[in-house]
Order: structure tokens, then C-alpha cells, then sequence
């Protein structure tokens, strides 16, 4: 899901980034993998997120 993503990201780097700034960059680095193919959101944006089949 969404939230345990941003969970583990925060977790496991070293962030300088404001919250604000993080979720930004965050859901952009989430859609630009959801454009590639890493991500899927199978109920539209709005939804859960999970690593696409291959």
C-alpha cells in the first residue's frame, strides 16, 4: 500500500526532506513508476499501489 511504501522508504534513507517536500517527490516517483511499469494501481490513483506482474 501507500502508506507502508512511504513508511519503508522513510525508514530505511537518509532524508533531508520536509514532509511536504517528501510526499511531492514521493508520488511523483510513484507515478513515473506506475508510467514505467514497476507499479500498478489497479483502482486508478485513488487506490492501493502494488509491484506490477512481469
Amino acid at each position: 500500500s501507500r502508506v507502508k511504501l512511504k513508511q519503508y522508504v522513510k525508514a530505511n534513507n537518509n532524508l533531508e526532506a520536509t514532509d511536504n517536500m517528501f510526499d511531492a517527490l514521493f508520488n511523483k516517483a510513484l507515478k513515473v513508476g506506475v508510467d514505467k511499469g514497476v507499479f500498478e494501481q489497479p483502482k486508478g490513483p485513488s487506490g492501493g499501489t502494488k509491484l506490477a506482474k512481469k
